[in-house]
């Protein structure tokens, strides 16, 4: 039985899958199976992985159902001990199982390890222009110590699915699995979920995941109006986590506001940085909408101003004036036009 099982949802992929498979099948730590779960992908992806001869990988077809649907259906077929998610169009570096497995293997306390990221932001020639790289304190949170602050980088990486590597034990307690048929928070609904069942957490101090940014123009072409109201279930999901981990209405007002007012900053930049099809009418309404929320409203003030950007953002939120905030957009596209 293998150690670990990675589980690779594919779907039109086929520009990218290459450089996938390769940073998992070159693992210095090789006791593992990859899951490639072929969500009816209509392009050459699955042509591009057939091509290497590994055992290790085992091709899993089924009709499209989207990726919440892709990464359950791996998830049930999985017979590793330890489970990880790697995105198709995504790579990790060569020591990510190595380093992690360690930890994993020597403190069987431990539930679940959480790390780091790295972006690359791509041209649309694939060129890598730049990279951010987000590192966690490293931190042995115990649940019932209730020694975690929820600031916006914590609370950010609770949220995403691919830098975890999971006990399978904790997923299949809860028999938690990904809810079908919703995007952008579906990774944050399955973490709240399966945290509720961890008690002992590491935060690593490292990044091995690269997490492609490809151009914004490539991204979203046409306008969402869905964002928020999926931010907020997934407040509402973080909400019910925090509170059966007996967390602070001081805490708890916090990480409320982190979850609110950062989404809300994602959507005012689906407004005004995406290519969208709002009218200038409709999108200043839209806009109105959002900052008259009433969660808004309530949660602005606890806001935590880390960072210089970030008091920015509170201070317009707060005013509610659509023309600032549109002109520090503007103003912020301006600059990374002149950058580029």
């Amino acid at each position: 039985m293998p150690k670990v099982s990675i589980i690779v949802p594919v779907y039109n992929v086929e520009k990218y899958i290459s450089k996938c498979i390769e940073s998992i099948i070159n693992q210095s730590y090789t006791d593992f199976e990859i899951l490639i779960v072929d969500d009816g992908s209509p392009d050459r992806s699955i042509e591009k992985i057939e091509v290497y001869d590994d055992p290790r990988i085992k091709i899993l077809r089924k009709e499209n159902g989207g990726l919440s649907d892709a990464r359950n259906y791996g998830l049930e077929r999985s017979k590793g001990e330890y489970i990880i998610f790697v995105d198709s169009d995504d790579w990790i570096d060569t020591d990510f199982l190595s380093n992690c497995i360690y930890y994993l293997d020597n403190n069987q306390e431990i539930d679940l390890i959480i790390l780091g990221y790295i972006k690359d932001y791509e041209d649309k020639n694939e060129k890598t222009l730049r990279t951010q790289t987000v590192i966690p304190i490293r931190k042995n949170f115990i649940v019932k110590d209730l020694n975690l602050e929820f600031n916006s980088q914590n609370i950010d990486l609770m949220g995403y699915t691919v830098n975890k590597i999971y006990r399978k034990s904790i997923i299949s307690k809860g028999n938690h699995r990904f809810l079908r048929g919703i995007t952008l928070v579906e990774d944050a609904l399955f973490n709240f979920n399966v945290l509720k069942d961890v008690k002992n957490i590491l935060f690593l101090d490292k990044a091995y995941y690269h997490y492609r940014i490809k151009p914004v123009k490539t991204l979203m072409s046409t306008f969402r109006k869905d964002p928020f109201h999926l931010i907020l279930k997934k407040t509402e999901a973080l909400n019910e986590l925090l509170e059966k981990w007996l967390f602070s209405d001081q805490d708890i007002n916090r990480a409320m506001s982190v979850s609110i007012v950062d989404g809300l900053i994602y959507c005012l930049s689906n407004t005004f940085i995406f290519g969208n099809t709002l009218k200038s009418k409709d999108q200043k309404d839209y806009i109105k909408s959002l900052l008259n929320n009433d969660l808004v409203e309530k949660y602005i003030e606890y806001y935590p101003e880390e960072t210089f950007q970030r008091k920015v953002f509170k201070n317009l939120i707060k005013q509610k004036k659509y023309y600032p905030i549109k002109a520090y957009y503007k103003f912020r596209e301006l600059i990374r036009n002149i950058k580029v």
